[in-house]
């Protein structure tokens, strides 16, 4: 979690930069910075950060169900019959794990007395996060 949490760091940085920049290319400089209603504040800028987050997530799961991440210690998502995850189930796995941090991590906690060891991410969604073999 610690590692995607600095990619998505980068991710939301890197759009708060294009943000301010397409509101300074559409308004002028001037009146991006005197303006206290800036790129940085409101609803449409905060839709887009949380497009991009989103957009991170859905993309590796449905992609390699690996995030870069989960690729460093050989963490992958899929169903339990092996096939990728839907668009939905994504979604599903991003409210769950947004729920178990509200609730201070305890939809993780579970796993270790859930005897399929699986996280709140993992029920929601229907699907299962396996520890792929090494490489030889």
């Amino acid at each position: 979690m610690l590692y995607d949490g600095l990619l998505v760091l980068a991710i939301v940085m890197a759009g708060t930069a294009l943000a301010i920049a397409v509101r300074v290319w559409l308004s002028g400089a001037d009146a991006a910075v005197s303006d206290p209603d800036t790129a940085a504040h409101g609803v449409l800028f905060q839709l887009w950060l949380l497009f991009l987050i989103v957009s991170f997530f859905t993309l590796f799961w449905r992609w390699k169900g690996q995030t870069l991440g989960m690729q460093a210690w050989r963490l992958q998502v899929r169903n339990t019959d092996g096939s990728q995850l839907t668009v939905k189930q994504c979604l599903l796995r991003l409210l769950a794990g947004l729920v178990s941090w509200c609730c201070l991590g305890l939809g993780y906690w579970v796993i270790l007395f859930n005897p399929a060891k699986g996280s709140w991410s993992d029920s929601w969604s229907n699907s299962e996060c396996v520890l792929l073999p090494k490489k030889d």
